[in-house]
This record gives structure tokens, sequence and C-alpha cells, in this order.
């Protein structure tokens, strides 16, 4: 299947004169009866459309198939499939048989190749009969359409060396469709030698992506996007399990989000990238930005790196480091009158970024315990008694609390730190003049933002001796 001009039979193209050829054993009439030439289709997602207007030979002048005559039948018991057929009629001075289509619009396919088409023929004077069934792919691939100077894109423009928790963003604009299969792929280019992207590692399930026509990836589609090497990184369009549709993304931006990118010392000199898309062969996973530009059916682009108008972008990794430690405020204790059961009170302070699902929070107060019948519960703020918890409950900001020796850890299911941790029916406070609260965040699972490794940088746990020199940190 080509385009009767073959430049013209692109990807992601429209209104193509097309002509559809099958192969007999020898030249052959169709003209006795007996003679038979069929074109069946599915018909949900046909690649043929009933609308189509299709004739013998490869000028659009020949005579015409019968319009589409759909059908049913029963493959199994319990199952039923819906088919449509059409009978042509033309004579061949080969054993090619041409069929012409006119203004074609190619089905979005990830090896750029269709399949889908059974054809029939049966030749009754000189016996011969074909039958090509659909799974058969096409020879012809469809040419890939060339990336601009615009395609790729990145934000940040410059990445915090040394700092955790970070958010960085790989853009690609695709001005065709994108399938299953197909493989997006941002590659490093620096002409001076390559650098590498500075990540050790992304994550487990810190990866969000999004593009045109499906905003809603799942956690497991968004896994698609991996860093092969320091150099190179590479999404996999997931499949959508749309009936009779192998369209991943529409034409616009597909946008890749890593939130937890924990960077490493960088270079002073920036990184250049390019990006381009192939399609779902199974060597694309290593195409390279030649392998996507090359002619013919050897080459595997969808939008392949264009030479001319280089795709570039420039990522920056020299930001200065973050050196924000991770904190707590308002720390209260309320005892009861015989000090034996109390209350204990705090907020969060200089969080890094929060995930909700995603991010923890431990605290470890040192020297203290909990007591097996302490409980948790999250506050908002009091408002006629600021920096103590109020009467409402926030339980949409934390999915799960929980007390264990000294610590108390702190599952997040919203993005905001802006709640009160109450700890109820807790021990004594047994807090003494040398001790402090550290803590850690954790993101998708990796350690993201800690307390002072400084002791007397530390959050000191607040006794009657030592509360003047608290400098109101916190309240007794």
């Amino acid at each position: 299947m080509d385009a009767v001009l073959g430049t013209e039979w692109i990807y992601g193209g429209s209104a193509i004169a097309t002509k559809l050829v099958a192969k007999q054993s020898a030249a052959v009439t169709y003209s006795h009866p007996k003679d038979a030439l069929v074109v069946c289709t599915p018909v949900t997602g046909s690649v043929l459309p009933a609308s189509l207007a299709i004739t013998g030979g490869t000028d659009g002048t020949g005579a015409a198939c019968t319009a589409a005559w759909a059908y049913s039948y029963n493959p199994t018991a319990t199952t039923r499939s819906h088919r449509q057929c059409r009978w042509c009629s033309a004579t061949f001075a080969s054993n090619l048989i041409y069929l012409h289509i006119a203004d074609y619009t190619p089905p979005v396919t990830p090896k750029r190749t269709i399949s889908g088409i059974t054809m029939w023929a049966v030749e009754s004077s000189a016996g011969a009969s074909t039958f090509t069934e659909d799974t058969i792919e096409t020879t012809e691939r469809l040419i890939p359409v060339a990336t601009v100077a615009t395609s790729c894109g990145a934000n940040p423009a410059k990445i915090l060396q040394s700092t955790t928790a970070q958010s960085v963003a790989f853009t690609f604009k695709n001005t065709v469709p994108l399938a299953t299969g197909q493989k997006v792929i941002w590659q490093e280019t620096t002409t001076a030698g390559l650098l590498g992207w500075k990540i050790a590692s992304i994550p487990t399930d810190s990866v969000t992506c999004t593009c045109a026509g499906y905003t809603t990836w799942t956690q497991a589609h968004s896994n698609g996007f991996v860093r092969t090497s320091a150099n190179r990184f590479t999404l996999t369009m997931p499949d959508r399990a749309v009936t009779g549709s192998d369209v991943t993304c529409d034409a616009g931006d597909v946008v890749c989000t890593v939130n937890g990118w924990n960077s490493q010392a960088a270079p002073a000199t920036d990184i250049t990238a390019t990006c381009f898309a192939c399609d779902a062969e199974t060597a694309s996973a290593a195409c390279t930005k030649t392998e996507s530009a090359t002619a013919g059916n050897t080459g595997m682009g969808v939008m392949n790196y264009d030479s001319a108008a280089i795709a570039t972008v420039t990522y920056s990794q020299d930001g200065t480091a973050s050196t924000t430690n991770l904190s707590i405020k308002d720390v209260a204790y309320v005892p009861n009158s015989k000090n034996a059961r109390g209350r204990l009170s705090f907020k969060a302070k200089d969080t890094a970024t929060i995930y909700g699902g995603s991010t923890t929070l431990a605290y470890t107060f040192g020297g203290q315990t909990f007591g097996a019948d302490a409980r948790c519960q999250i506050f908002n703020e009091d408002s006629s008694m600021r920096g103590f918890p109020g009467d409402t409950m926030m339980s949409d900001r934390v999915s799960n609390c929980v007390i264990a020796g000294q610590t108390i850890t702190l599952s997040l299911a919203d993005s905001r730190a802006d709640f009160y941790v109450a700890v109820v029916a807790m021990d004594a406070w047994l807090a003494s003049d040398t001790n402090s609260v550290t803590g850690t965040q954790t993101n998708f699972g990796v350690s993201t933002r800690t307390t002072t490794g400084t002791a007397d940088d530390q959050y000191k746990m607040p006794t009657l001796t030592n509360i003047a020199l608290a400098d109101n940190k916190a309240k007794l």
C-alpha cells in the first residue's frame, strides 16, 4: 500500500491518492460471473472506512468497487464479529492487482505499516485463487515527519546541583499523533563532549506524564519513561486499550516530569540535547537519531532527527545547591493534673516539595517514649490561639500516622503541610536539656530532606530549665 505519488505517503497525512496492491500468480481478468475480487475489513476501526471511493486500476478512472456490505458472524459460541466487504472488478495486464483509493487518510499505527485488510481473489478461467488475511502488514512504511528547532523543551532552565526533591520536565512537541509502543527519545548531543544528566537514578513511581488527548496517564504508563543511560531518556508510548485505535497521544505536547530528581554535583558547562520519535519495531528502544532519519522502509522514524533544522534544548545543571533543612515548629506539651498523661502537638517546617501519596515525614523525639496508648490526630490551626491545634480535623492531609518508639511517621495524602499533629494519651514529657528533634522527609521511597546534622542547630526539646533558651520556638 502506497501513495500514487510515493512522496505523499506521509505519517499523519490525509487526503492522499493511494494505491492498494496485491499479488496474483499470473495476469488476471475479473470478467467472468464466477470471478471474484473481494476486499474485507472489520467494521469497527476499519482501515478502509465504508465512505471511501475505491476503483480498479491506479488512476481512479477504473470500475468502481461496490459499496461496503456489512455482515456479522459467530467465530465462537459466545462471541460475534462484524465485518464489511466490497466486490471489485478490473482487468490487469500483470500479476499485480491495483486498486485506487481517493482521499485516503492512513491510520496511525505503531510500526507505520497498515494491516487489517483481507483480500480474496478468484479467477475462474485459470483456476487461480489468492488469499491475504488481516494480520499481513503492508510492505511500505509511512514516511516520517521531521522535528523542528522548537520540538524539544526543558523545565526548569536551571537545575540545582546537589539538591534533592526537584521536578525536572522533558517536553516533546509532536506534530503528528503517537501510537502504542512508539518511542520518544531525549539524547544528549553536547558538541564539546558528553557530560550526562547528573542524576543517579529515577525513584520508582516518581514520573508523571501527560500529552494531548490523554491527560490521565496511570502510574504504570508514566513508568515507561526511563533513564537508559547517563546521556539518554526514553519514553515508551503506553497502550490505552481503545478498541479500533492504536493512538496514545494526539498532536500536541508530550511532557514527562521527574518529581524525584535528586541531583548530583554538576559541571559548569551546560549540556545540549536533541529529541526525536521512533516507531514500535523491536529495535526501536535503541533507535539512534541517524536511524530515525534513515529513508525508506529500513528507517525507524516517526518524527525524525533533522540535521538541517536541529531540534535542541539546553540543560543547565549548576544551579546553587539548596541548603534548607527540615525542621519542626510550635512544639507544645500539655500534661494533665498528674503529669502522667498528656497531649503533644507540633507542626512540620521547611519541608521539600510534597507529593501526596508518595511523601512521608518521620520525626524522632530524642529520649521520649509515647506509650502503647498514644494516638495521633490531625488538626487545623486554632484561629484564636496561633501555634496550637484547633477544633477541625484535617483527615484529608494525612493518610496514616504511626507512633513507634520515639518516632512519629506521617504518610501525607496531600501536597500541603499546613496541619498540626496532636498526640493524645501519651506518656509524660521526658525531654532533657540535651535532647533534640530530628527528622527525615522521604519522597518516592528516597530520603529527600533531613534536619541539620549539627547538634547545636537542631530543634531542642524544651524543659522547664531550658525554656528560656528556646527562642520562642516551643511552648510549654
